[in-house]
């Protein structure tokens, strides 16, 4: 409910598993049924467990969370009833300014969270206003969280996640440039360009790990290249895509028609920095692609892709 006494409906409820005993049955923390006038029951959960919720306000523009105290269920206490109230909050203020120190008109930013209990929340996207400024109400300055913002990639310019401490509004975000990378989306059947492919950039977790943890989209054009100007120099990034997989990925089909498939130690990486990648891929099952004829294919795709 609200902190004046209304029940609050279309709020988002998940369940953080706190303890739980190594031989209780798995169980899935997403999504909790709600009901209109701001119940919601939860049911199925082990026994002898302690468990907190996390509820989140999505029928209203706000950015505000609640996680509710521990609780345990047992054989002599199965089940508990919980109220939990929204605090006013309070407004945080954050400026993106750019390499140059100029304001970032339009860049996409989140304010989410991360818990001791291995939760969380990313938050809603917004924009910032033409003075590189953004504004979120109602947030909640009691929840036992670690609160973060973050500015996704630009045009040329890296995206980034930052811890933030809300007494320290308005925060200050300095974007830096993005490193350029290059290359050529290859059909290994016919070894010729594949044009309008959507691939996604994975942090490569290891040595050369970027700091931005979540994925960067980009799309090979009309001659199967492809090119991006916001990554980490040095980064390597793993590619995925709905539509191809590596040449080197086994495939197989199963008899009641699902598939499975077996990656190698050899997945397709791209580098920050790098202008001449060739990756080399195949169609997944179902899907359709198109490479170029041979007259239309780019001679020399390294040269090509740094164009």
């Amino acid at each position: 409910m609200d902190k004046d006494g209304p029940y609050v409906g279309g709020v988002n409820v998940s369940i953080i598993k706190v303890n739980i005993p190594a031989d209780a049955r798995m169980f899935s923390d997403g999504a909790v049924p709600q009901f209109h006038d701001g119940r919601f029951s939860v049911a199925g959960l082990p026994l002898d467990g302690t468990y907190r919720l996390m509820v989140s306000d999505s029928e209203i523009d706000r950015d505000t969370w609640i996680i509710s105290e521990e609780f345990t269920l047992s054989r002599a206490q199965p089940t508990q009833e919980l109220t939990l109230t929204f605090p006013d909050g309070i407004t945080v203020e954050a400026v993106v300014l750019g390499p140059n120190g100029d304001p970032v008109p339009g860049a996409e930013v989140l304010m989410g969270f991360d818990t001791q209990w291995s939760h969380g929340a990313g938050g809603v996207e917004h924009q910032t206003d033409r003075n590189g400024r953004v504004v979120w109400h109602y947030v909640n300055p009691d929840l036992p969280a670690y609160y973060h913002v973050t500015v996704l990639p630009g045009a040329d310019t890296q995206g980034t996640r930052r811890p933030v401490d809300l007494a320290k509004s308005p925060i200050t975000i300095r974007l830096q440039r993005g490193a350029p990378a290059a290359g050529v989306l290859i059909d290994d059947a016919t070894g010729r360009p594949i044009p309008g492919i959507e691939v996604e950039l994975w942090p490569q977790y290891g040595k050369h790990a970027p700091s931005y943890g979540r994925e960067i989209s980009v799309t090979t054009d009309s001659r199967g290249l492809f090119r991006l100007d916001n990554l980490e120099a040095g980064a390597e990034y793993r590619v995925q895509s709905s539509d191809v997989v590596p040449s080197g990925v086994q495939i197989t089909t199963r008899p009641d028609g699902s598939v499975s498939y077996r990656y190698g130690i050899n997945d397709l990486t791209v580098t920050g920095g790098k202008l001449d990648h060739v990756l080399r891929v195949k169609a997944r099952p179902g899907k359709v692609i198109r490479p170029l004829p041979p007259e239309d294919s780019p001679k020399t795709a390294a040269v090509s892709a740094a164009d």
